[in-house]
């Protein structure tokens, strides 16, 4: 049977771009990302657990597998003589859910949201595991990803991860990963993730902003915003008038046209304007929709902190729609971006953390 990795390289030839990717000799003695990711193929299906778990989780670990180093293609760099590859998980994360919005209808890749997001987390923490003793706060760390993925299937791909690599380390790291599971057996977290009182103690917890997570925290009264995010052109608009109609909306669209600044123009003026009308609200307390695309963690976490200030209760609401769906969208339309504009935007969205989003399609 061909490598699982063998194949889905065949229909991303980006994969073959791993071939040139060096690995630090002392972890990685195999050689290139390409021959490490293909032997943690095969070292996953050949573990005893692979025959007791239901063929979709088959196919999501294999998936996992095969691109939970792709972050290298852009991370790795050479430091002090060391060759070193700082967050790639986490930008491997974000790059698969990009090329998933990008493939999406292609059969390349599960079309299941559920799966999709599975996939993308375990790439997210799939050094976990072999880390999670140097965690500043263990516990919260295994709660935190247990939110997002199933700690099994985690401890799974790391276990396969170590397997599929030459390092005299290595014993050293798989018994790690075996503390990992009986630690989160412990906690309860193992098979499923961790009960809260309520939905506010959970954000609290996970936020990190909480001790312990048996504590119940009442959430005070507050009024609410609405912080959207998404590509341009993937319904944004729709859903606001469709569910917000009866709230107030403050969209940088919307004011750009108001002062005839381009899209092309200097932004700051319109999210100075933008801010001005939002504090409007929030001193007042009154429940608003903020409209942007907001495709950046750090955009995202300077408005919720903002709007928290002033006692909001905020949520984030994530539209999604295939970038082919965009492309024919923008075709339509009377003022169309440029189609490099569109795959820019693709290239620098970051998908938030689930404790502070919904997740809409």
């Amino acid at each position: 049977m061909e490598n699982f990795f063998w194949s889905l390289a065949k229909q991303l030839p980006m994969l073959e771009k791993l071939k040139s990717i060096p690995q630090d000799p002392e972890y990685h003695g195999e050689g290139d990302v390409f021959t490490h990711t293909s032997l943690v193929c095969n070292e996953l299906i050949q573990t005893e657990e692979w025959n007791k778990i239901a063929d979709k989780e088959r196919n999501t670990l294999l998936f996992a597998a095969a691109l939970h180093d792709i972050g290298k293609l852009t991370c790795t760099k050479r430091l002090d003589g060391r060759i070193t590859s700082p967050n790639h998980a986490v930008k491997g994360s974000q790059q698969f859910r990009r090329l998933w919005l990008r493939y999406y209808g292609s059969g390349i890749f599960p079309e299941d949201l559920t799966q999709r997001d599975e996939i993308a987390w375990l790439i997210r923490w799939h050094g976990l595991p072999q880390l999670f003793l140097e965690k500043e706060n263990t516990e919260v760390a295994l709660r935190r990803a247990a939110k997002t993925v199933s700690l099994r299937h985690l401890a799974l791909l790391s276990e396969a991860d170590f397997k599929g690599r030459k390092s005299s380390e290595r014993s050293k790291h798989l018994e790690t990963i075996q503390y990992f599971r009986e630690y989160a057996k412990e906690l309860g977290c193992y098979e499923t993730s961790s009960e809260f009182p309520n939905c506010y103690t959970e954000l609290k917890y996970l936020r990190g902003e909480l001790a312990w997570y048996g504590d119940c925290l009442y959430e005070p009264e507050s009024f609410s915003v609405i912080l959207m995010m998404g590509l341009p052109l993937s319904g944004k608009d729709t859903y606001i008038k469709q569910h917000f109609s009866d709230m107030p909306i403050i969209s940088l669209d919307d004011i750009r046209q108001e002062f005839s600044i381009s899209p092309t123009q200097d932004n700051s003026k319109v999210i100075t304007e933008g801010l001005n009308r939002a504090k409007e609200f929030l001193r007042k307390k009154e429940s608003f929709v903020w409209n942007a695309t907001n495709l950046t963690r750090r955009i995202r976490e300077k408005l919720y902190r903002l709007f928290e200030a002033y006692g909001a209760k905020v949520t984030v609401l994530n539209i999604e729609a295939p970038f082919l769906e965009l492309l024919i969208r923008n075709q339509k339309r009377d003022r169309k971006l440029p189609e490099a504009v569109l795959e820019k935007m693709l290239g620098i969205l970051e998908y938030p953390d689930p404790w502070v989003t919904k997740q809409l399609q």
